[in-house]
């Protein structure tokens, strides 16, 4: 198994991940292929440094876990498995969109982070991602 780990910054998101995270259809795909009842929304997160550039480059390269779009409305996304600060259970999901930044990670994760966490946009965040294409977590 393939483990990257990160330190990233917590960014603000656009606020429609909260309703999208909520459609049956993807709650269904992130039960399915990752295991994970999401918090109603994601957690974003910035890639600033060199080191965690060349980190999340990396994990792009891996295949990741598919997760099909209902139709041709929607686009496909990969995720792979992550843990926040080693203690949440995480998954990036990576949307299939040639416009998609190539520096933002975005987080669901089974509670809410944020405050769980107590960390705001430009605060540090550890992010471990690993290529296990299993439903299950390693964590």
């Amino acid at each position: 198994m393939l483990v990257e780990n990160l330190i990233c910054e917590v960014a603000d998101g656009l606020g429609v991940a909260k309703d999208f995270t909520q459609e049956d259809w993807v709650r269904s795909a992130f039960l399915k292929y990752l295991s994970i009842q999401c918090y109603p929304g994601t957690i974003n997160l910035v890639v600033g440094s060199e080191r965690a550039k060349l980190s999340w480059d990396r994990v792009r390269s891996w295949e990741g876990i598919q997760l099909p779009s209902p139709s041709t409305d929607w686009c496909g996304s990969r995720a792979w498995h992550a843990r926040i600060n080693k203690r949440i259970k995480a998954a990036v999901i990576l949307p299939e969109l040639d416009s998609y930044p190539v520096d933002k990670i975005e987080l669901i994760a089974p509670i809410p982070v944020r405050s769980e966490l107590d960390v705001d946009a430009g605060d540090p965040l550890s992010l471990e991602i690993c290529d296990q294409l299993r439903a299950q977590s390693p964590w």
